[in-house]
């Protein structure tokens, strides 16, 4: 994490898993930070007043940055897109 941005490297092998710039006129506040389970959140000051505190704080996980309906990196399966249907959405039926 730096103050510009922050990425995150696969343990197993360093692969480069994301990256997640800071939002202009913002920076990553490095030694800000709380780990709540599986997310951690990043405070981002920002030098413009008008954005809004929650903009100022990043959650991100192994996947990147939590956002709503976010989809997985490609080594991961989506969840069903359809309620009550569950399975592999991509398995073919013969």
């Amino acid at each position: 994490m730096t103050p510009r941005r922050i990425a995150a490297y696969r343990t197993a092998d360093g692969d480069l898993r994301w990256v997640l710039p800071a939002r202009a006129g913002c920076a990553f506040a490095p030694a800000d930070y709380v780990r709540r389970g599986k997310a951690v959140l990043i405070a981002q000051p920002c030098t413009e007043s008008s954005v809004p505190w929650t903009e100022r704080i990043v959650a991100v996980d192994s996947l990147g940055r939590i956002v709503p309906r976010r989809t997985p990196l490609g080594n991961e399966l989506p969840a069903s897109r359809h309620p009550g249907r569950g399975g592999n959405p991509f398995a073919s039926h013969r």
